[in-house]
């Protein structure tokens, strides 16, 4: 279980690219057509300060999936971590029964 998890970080690391971001999707009304589209933004945190980045069309997909390879990276981190800590537990009653 551990294994296949620490498998897919390891994959995810190799791949296209991660980022920690949140993709906020708005809809504009266009001067031309008076058309509504939706435009992507990237909304990134640094030192507490939020920061809004338009993504080009030409751009949207790539960006999509650098985020969404973070969140899975993040969620396999958070489960190994789970596991580490049930070890340490399972350990300490282990020691404590004795």
């Amino acid at each position: 279980m551990e294994t296949k998890k620490i498998f897919k970080i390891k994959r995810l690391l190799n791949s296209d690219g991660f980022l920690r971001a949140t993709i906020n999707i708005r809809k504009k009304k266009s001067a031309i057509n008076n058309k509504i589209y939706n435009t992507i933004y990237l909304i990134h945190n640094k030192n507490g300060r939020k920061k809004a980045i338009y993504i080009p069309r030409n751009l949207e997909e790539k960006v999509k999936k650098w985020v969404e390879n973070y969140n899975k990276l993040k969620f396999y981190l958070d489960e190994i971590s789970d596991i580490y800590l049930k070890k340490i537990i399972n350990r300490n009653k282990k020691f404590n029964h004795k």
